[in-house]
């Protein structure tokens, strides 16, 4: 995001211009022990050897906001308002409801379009990590259940690991990346 300034918003070779970088990512699922948290990481001077000294706006260029939801009845504020506006399972009318009642924010017409618009988004979400999810699964499986077929035809008829993979169609760089999976196997058992 620092780099993306260069020759954009600062000519080369004056990095006075460098403008701060905000990052901030919104957990939506984090460990038990982060949920309704709020963490600041910034960037610090810290001398290891010899003593200069930096103007802190001359390093401090990047500050990264941790916002981990959580269980909604635990959170209030800003955390409760995101945990409303972002569940995927909550219906509109209801996430409305909510925001006017405990959040205290009135629902113009154009914040109503902008509720239904984050119910979509928090739903494509989902939806797009439940496709992944599945699509993972299923490519784990197939590896699974080829390195499954490897051993029995190794096993069962007595061939060598290259004439199972050679019976099953398996060549080139599958080769090499089933042969590492069993050697991997092999070590845990």
């Amino acid at each position: 995001m620092i780099f993306v300034q260069y020759g954009a918003d600062f000519p080369p070779e004056q990095y006075k211009g460098v403008k701060k970088v905000y990052s901030i990512w919104i957990c939506m699922n984090p460990p038990k022990n982060r949920e309704n948290t709020i963490s600041r990481y910034r960037m610090t001077e810290e001398h290891l050897i010899g003593s200069v000294s930096e103007s802190k706006e001359n390093y401090d260029l990047l500050t990264v906001l941790m916002v981990c939801l959580g269980e909604s009845e635990g959170s209030q504020g800003l955390l409760r308002f995101l945990d409303v506006l972002l569940a995927a399972n909550t219906q509109p009318e209801m996430k409305k409801q909510v925001l006017e009642d405990e959040c205290t924010i009135p629902i113009s017409r154009s914040f109503n379009q902008e509720v239904s618009g984050m119910c979509d988004l928090s739903n494509d979400v989902l939806e797009k990590g439940l496709h992944e999810g599945i699509e993972k699964g299923k490519i784990e499986g197939g590896k699974k259940a080829t390195v499954q077929a490897i051993k029995n035809l190794m096993s069962n008829m007595h061939r060598s690991l290259e004439k199972a993979m050679e019976t099953l169609g398996i060549s080139g760089t599958e080769s090499a990346r089933y042969e590492k999976l069993l050697n991997e196997k092999a070590g845990n058992v």
